[in-house]
Formats: structure tokens, C-alpha cells, sequence
């Protein structure tokens, strides 16, 4: 369960704002500790700045957790006092991600400790420390890092995940490996709904003035949307539930609020309500428009000095409860313990603040718009 800040829009969206000393997600977890043992191993080569290189999904991913892992790299290796420098630096960091079941046989074969194995359903990272000169991995490389949970691994797998709250680790590496097998949604028309019926998605072109909802097809079992360079776009989000629901909109793998001044994380949606969001969020008044750019550096991604990556075309949501008031907490939430999206034109949208509490990932929807 996370704290949060949220603004309410004209549009009845509220976007939040993570306040202090927020649980960490367990992606930063695990680069946290991997930019430490990073640092060490610079301090023991004489030191020297590092560029972040991409970070690519096995074949079998179809999610785009690259250009988020690298901005949370790049922002855990500050804070471990390694210098982070594209254009000048002695080593260069890049790996790749994959699905992974955590059982025994699959540690030993990594060199782990076969013990130590939950038997759950994660994803594994893999990262390479590479000097500049020589072309090879150092010696001593940074191992890989397993990470687990429903806030994590389906949006870094692109998964379609929709399910009741869980808090149960069990529970959760269950319904991923479901999905993992076949997509929680159903597709009607333009809609992409979860299995639960309660959260769905649209996505939107801007044809004549007017936002028009676009057909979905399937692509080996796969919602996609087809978008053309120069389309102006949005996603409707849905929420047919009787609650309010708090959503993590990321485009190209970056959220939303990535440029904001705000630095909010999430939307929120009224219960029995939709919204329609029409851009990168960058003040209480001003959204600038999702548009397709064919060329890279007109994309979200490389304004935020990101590689390119292959995982570019890939819109995905993230749906969880929210609330402002302990009394108003839904009964079944547990209990804490190359081409892409570039901008278009600035649009006015007023904003303002309101509190909430956010709850566990319900449903996980993905729709490709770029094979």
C-alpha cells in the first residue's frame, strides 16, 4: 500500500505524487543494491564514470521495463556516488531481463544458492560491467537480481494480468503464471477489459478534432492497436468498479508524469467513472500531446537521454484501489504488511490536490501499438 498526493482534474483524474518515505518498489530494491556492488567494483578498477547502455527483454517479453530500469539506474547509481556520464566515461552498464521461476534446479544452474529458492515467479536481471577500452566484462561483474511482486513483474513483462487484490506472495506468483500463459483480458471493439470486468482501457486517435476510440485486434493473443507517425493519441482509462482506482500509465515504458513538475506517479479514476489522458502531464495546467514520431530522437525516451530499444510501441496500465479515508478502503483490499512516442502541441488542464491511499495491482493491461 503506498501514500500518496493526488491532483483531481477537470477530466475527474486525480495524478499522485509518492510523499515521503514511500515503500520502495521492488525493481528499485534490487538496483539499489545492484548500484552498490556496481560502485565497489569501479572504486577496486581506480574509479571512472559509467554510461548506462539498454536493458532488453529476453524473446519471450513483450513488456518494455528498459527505459524505466535505466532512469531508476541511472538515479541509484548517483546516489552510490558513481559518476553517470554517456559521453565521457571508462565502463559501460547494460543487461537484459527475463520471466523466471525460482526453484532450486533453476539457482544451482545460476550459480545460486539452490536453498535459498522461493518457488515463485519473477523476473530475472542480469546486469554487465563492461570496460571501455577492452570491450569485455570485468572480472568480477555484478550478478543477476530476482524481482518479485504484482506492482513489478507483469508491467516489466508486459503482461495482462486481472485478478482480486493479493498480498499473498503465493497467490501473486500464481496469477502471473497464468497470465504468463494466457492473457486475463477480453476484447469487445475498442475495449480491452480485464477478466474481473471491473477496469478497461481505449486507446484514442485524434481524427478532425475529435478523439475517436480505435479497434482492437489480436496478435497472437496479443491486443494491438495500430498507430500511424504522426497520429495524436490517448488512453481512456475505465473504471466500472463500485471504488475509486488509482492507475500507473506508462507510454514506451516511461510514466506519464515523467516530465511533469509535479513529479506525480499515478491517475486516478473515480468509481463508475473514465478519463481520458491526452498527454505527458507537465504542470497543474499544461498537458503536451502523446504523438507518434518515426525517429527516435523525437521520442519521450531519448529527452530523457535513454537508448533506443526494440521494446519501443507498448502502452501499458496498471490498476489499484485507492482511497482517502481508512473507512473508505475497499472490503476485499488486504491489509498493509526507434519508434515510440515523441509531442505534439500544449494543452491546457487545470489540476488540483487531494489525499489519497493507493492499494494493491488489481489488473495489468498492455496494448501494442508498433510491432
Amino acid at each position: 500500500m503506498r501514500f500518496i498526493l493526488l491532483c483531481l482534474t477537470l477530466f475527474l483524474a486525480v495524478h499522485a505524487q509518492v510523499q515521503a518515505d514511500p515503500i520502495p518498489d521492488a525493481l528499485r530494491v534490487e538496483l539499489r543494491l545492484l548500484s552498490e556492488d556496481i560502485a565497489k567494483i569501479i572504486e577496486k578498477n581506480n574509479g571512472g564514470a559509467v554510461a548506462i547502455g539498454e536493458f532488453g527483454g529476453s524473446v519471450e517479453v513483450v513488456g518494455n521495463a528498459g527505459p524505466g530500469i535505466q532512469l531508476v539506474l541511472a538515479d541509484e547509481l548517483q546516489k552510490a556516488k558513481v559518476v553517470v556520464d554517456n559521453t565521457n566515461h571508462r565502463f559501460e552498464i547494460s543487461g537484459r531481463y527475463q520471466p523466471f521461476r525460482d526453484t532450486s534446479d533453476n539457482r544451482a544452474k545460476a550459480g545460486g544458492k539452490p536453498d535459498q529458492a522461493t518457488n515463485l515467479n519473477a523476473v530475472k536481471l542480469v546486469a554487465f560491467l563492461i570496460d571501455k577500452d577492452t570491450g569485455e566484462p570485468l572480472a568480477e561483474r555484478p550478478t543477476g537480481r530476482l524481482i518479485f511482486g504484482s506492482e513489478t513483474v507483469p508491467s516489466m513483462l508486459g503482461l495482462n494480468v486481472s485478478h482480486a487484490p493479493l498480498r499473498d506472495p503465493q497467490g501473486i506468483s500464481d496469477a502471473i503464471g497464468e497470465a504468463l500463459k494466457q492473457p486475463q483480458i477480453n476484447v469487445q471493439g475498442s475495449r480491452i477489459a480485464g477478466r474481473t470486468g471491473q477496469f478497461a482501457i481505449e486507446l484514442i486517435v485524434k481524427e478532425g478534432g475529435k478523439y475517436i476510440a480505435q479497434k482492437v485486434t489480436e496478435e497472437r493473443g496479443k491486443p494491438f492497436v495500430p498507430l500511424n507517425e504522426k497520429d495524436i493519441y490517448g488512453v481512456r482509462l475505465i473504471n466500472d468498479a463500485p471504488f475509486e482506482v488509482a492507475i500507473d500509465l506508462r507510454i514506451d515504458g516511461v510514466n506519464c508524469f515523467a516530465f511533469s513538475k509535479s513529479k506525480s506517479t499515478h491517475w486516478i479514476v473515480g468509481a463508475g467513472q473514465h478519463t481520458d489522458i491526452l498527454g505527458w502531464h507537465r504542470d497543474n495546467k499544461v498537458t503536451t500531446e502523446f504523438k507518434v514520431v518515426n525517429n527516435f530522437p523525437g521520442t519521450a525516451a531519448a529527452k530523457l537521454k535513454l537508448k533506443p530499444s526494440s521494446e519501443i510501441g507498448l502502452i501499458t496500465c496498471s490498476f489499484s484501489a485507492s482511497w482517502e479515508k481508512d473507512s473508505q478502503r475497499p472490503t476485499d483490499e488486504p491489509e498493509v504488511q526507434g519508434r515510440g512516442t515523441g509531442f505534439g502541441d500544449d494543452i491546457k488542464i487545470n489540476t488540483t490536490q487531494v489525499p489519497r491511499t493507493i492499494g494493491q495491482v488489481r489488473d495489468v493491461l498492455s496494448v501494442r501499438y508498433e510491432r
